[in-house]
């Protein structure tokens, strides 16, 4: 067998340079992503929290707003408005939450924009991805963080390329932790005297142990949700995801106003309370009626309920699980990531994975400048 320096397996020697070196490189990306990924994990709670003005008190048996006031009035208060989607009031959220690209002042922006959900009239707005740490937009400034960077959609990408480095970097640190299998034990124990450098270099090998399927799971839904469309061609070797009805519509574009909408919604005959949102579809002659199904992974409504917008007629459906295990396996990603696929205990999990592996970074450049200083 050949051996690399200090007499250790070549194999070994390469697999301490990538982990060494990926921490060094890596790990400050690593070390934001895992605190913005703790911040959004309580995304409702905080900014209902910080933004209780933009909610409105339960009253038991009231009926909700049809879905053209929300919009009306959502309209009165802007000089133009292009609505993408609307989701409707659930038991966390007590409002109307609509997104949409929007004109004020002559200035385009995208928006939230958030309405009673038992008059239709505006409780208020925010502009999207902006800059600031006001407590309107702290939450959505650590959203940003999580998946860009606030740099962009090409940033996202280059997120997903270092996901899969993570995914690998799992992998050797497995391999690095378990030279020997008869002796797999020490790999989840810690020793040494507290503060020592053995007893630092244990911690961030045993934790890291203990919670690697943890974050294997979220480096690998997180690589696969930054680059979907690779993904996509990977998994599609296996099984061919069907996706969702509306990804290969080019049908001609039909005028969606306010009132039609509320006939769309009304002439599908779906009670509010099992309407999760309701998609625009701005390029085509279609709209789409998101509701909760009992193959639903996680709090979102997956049934896509399509109509025609120029006559009202129903289309099909399609669920997010689809009928394939391609179609599966992108059901799960979501959930997974974000830990809801199994409630309040899951996001929990996912809370505590970014809290470690905040600790493994900052253990990882430690143990590093220790062992430079000793040289």
């Amino acid at each position: 067998m050949k051996h690399g320096r200090k007499g250790l397996p070549k194999g070994r020697t390469i697999a301490r340079a990538w982990h060494k070196w990926f921490g060094i490189i890596i790990g400050g990306w690593l070390f934001l992503l895992a605190l913005s990924g703790c911040v959004i994990t309580w995304y409702g709670e905080i900014d209902a929290a910080l933004n209780y003005d933009l909610r409105a008190e339960r009253i038991k048996n009231a009926e909700l707003a049809d879905i053209e006031s929300v919009l009306v009035s959502a309209q009165n208060e802007f000089d133009e408005l292009h609505m993408k989607l609307t989701n409707y009031p659930s038991k966390e959220h007590n409002m109307f939450w609509s997104i949409a690209k929007v004109e004020k002042e002559g200035r385009f922006f995208s928006a939230e924009i958030f309405s009673h959900p038992y008059t239709g009239e505006i409780l208020g707005w925010r502009e999207s991805g902006r800059l600031s740490l006001s407590r309107r937009n702290f939450i959505n400034f650590f959203y940003g963080l999580h998946i860009d960077f606030l740099l962009g959609p090409w940033m996202t990408t280059v997120f997903g390329f270092m996901g899969l480095a993570w995914c690998i970097d799992h992998l050797i640190s497995i391999y690095l932790s378990l030279p020997k299998l008869k002796k797999w034990r020490a790999s989840f124990l810690v020793s040494g005297r507290w503060g020592s450098l053995r007893n630092w270099f244990d911690m961030h090998r045993a934790v890291g142990m203990w919670m690697i399927p943890v974050t294997f799971t979220v480096a690998l839904t997180g690589t696969v949700l930054s680059i979907p469309t690779i993904s996509h061609h990977v998994v599609e070797i296996f099984s061919e995801p069907t996706g969702r009805l509306h990804y290969k519509w080019e049908d001609p574009a039909a005028e969606l106003t306010h009132s039609r909408t509320r006939e769309i919604v009304e002439g599908a005959g779906i009670v509010a309370k099992d309407i999760h949102s309701i998609r625009y579809f701005p390029y085509t002659d279609a709209i789409a009626i998101r509701t909760f199904h009992e193959r639903d992974l996680d709090d979102q409504g997956r049934m896509w309920n399509y109509y025609r917008i120029s006559s009202g007629d129903y289309i099909d459906q399609r669920h997010d699980n689809g009928s394939t295990a391609g179609d599966t396996f992108f059901a799960w990603q979501y959930p997974l990531h974000s830990g809801k696929a199994f409630g309040l205990p899951g996001r929990i999990l996912v809370f505590i994975s970014g809290l470690v592996t905040m600790l493994l970074c900052g253990s990882g450049w430690y143990l590093w400048i220790k062992r430079r200083r000793s040289r």
